[in-house]
């Protein structure tokens, strides 16, 4: 296929509707991902499925251990926000009210307000400054807790998007349960040679949730962390291609991923070697092979639905390195 460098411009551009929920464009043109059993007991989970042979799968794992904000990803808000950085600057001694200084910080239509009094401009443009600092840190405080990054639209304005390399990234420790089961499940390789057995069982696995279109009110933003569509047993393109981004991550550490976004479809490439018929792409000189994790769908590894190739082959995508 035809690669197309794409510009930061033109990956924000088609990644600003991500606060809409990304649809599956899939076209089941293969056989359908059939789940049988889902068991969660506390950290304890227990899947059973169909594969594409229709050979019955089954994995059991732990999922523990993880900070509360990989298993809580919501939506941005700018309320929160407010409320944040109201409770932290009121602690800040630049905020305090004495006998020189009066500082009064309200919420007043969904934004902050400072009112200040001192004992001459020149004192409250001082505290102003100081607060407006502070606000600032406090923000980018505010979105590294929550996984959340700012970036610049194609028409110059700021808009708020899930920071999904650190998602995948930190969510890829607490995969060693999983990915230790299902790396058992296939003979030891030397070196930790990736083995295309592994990969197209993992994309199996993953095509393999149920599929669910979430409306913003169900997941706030258009997501779910790699954490939540394993604890919910649900999730859709975008999701499930994160999940499946951090159990190779684990798995395979210095195998080079990449997360491929349409207009309304997401899904992943690797650095493997083609096989056959593969579908492809090349980024920076090197050749990845396309997945389909989203289902239902149970589309072979290197192999795209209709819908997907037709945006692939046009260029119209762009991708961003997993690190």
């Amino acid at each position: 296929m035809n690669n197309k460098t794409s510009s930061q411009r033109r990956y924000l551009s088609l990644l600003a509707s991500v606060l809409l929920p990304l649809a599956s464009s899939l076209v089941a043109t293969s056989t359908q991902a059939q789940q049988l059993r889902f068991v969660r007991s506390t950290t304890d989970f227990e899947i059973v499925w169909i594969d594409q042979e229709q050979q019955r799968q089954s994995i059991a794992f732990e999922l523990a251990g993880y900070p509360k904000q990989l298993s809580q990803f919501s939506a941005y808000k700018t309320e929160n926000l407010n409320n944040f950085l109201l409770r932290e600057l009121r602690k800040s001694p630049a905020a305090a009210s004495n006998q020189q200084q009066q500082v009064t910080l309200t919420i007043k239509n969904n934004r902050l307000n400072y009112s200040i009094q001192a004992k001459d401009n020149q004192e409250v443009s001082q505290i102003y400054s100081e607060l407006r600092a502070l606000e600032n840190d406090l923000f980018q405080q505010y979105l590294d807790i929550n996984y959340w990054k700012v970036e610049t639209s194609v028409s110059g304005s700021a808009i708020i998007l899930p920071d999904y390399q650190r998602l995948i990234s930190d969510s890829s420790p607490f995969m060693q349960s999983i990915g230790t089961a299902i790396v058992d499940k296939f003979p030891k390789t030397q070196n930790g040679v990736v083995t295309r057995d592994i990969v197209e069982f993992v994309l199996n696995f993953v095509q393999n949730i149920p599929y669910e279109h979430l409306s913003p009110v169900q997941r706030g933003a258009g997501y779910l962390s790699p954490i939540q569509t394993l604890r919910n047993n649900l999730g859709d393109c975008d999701s499930k291609s994160a999940l499946m981004a951090s159990i190779m991550r684990y798995v395979f550490p210095r195998l080079g991923i990449r997360m491929i976004y349409t207009k309304d479809h997401a899904l992943l490439a690797f650095t493997l070697a083609a096989v056959g018929e593969d579908e492809t792409i090349n980024e920076d000189g090197r050749q990845l092979v396309l997945a389909e994790p989203t289902g239902p769908a149970a589309l072979d590894f290197g192999q795209l639905a209709a819908s997907t190739r037709s945006q692939i082959e046009s260029g119209a995508y762009v991708s961003i390195s997993i690190p």
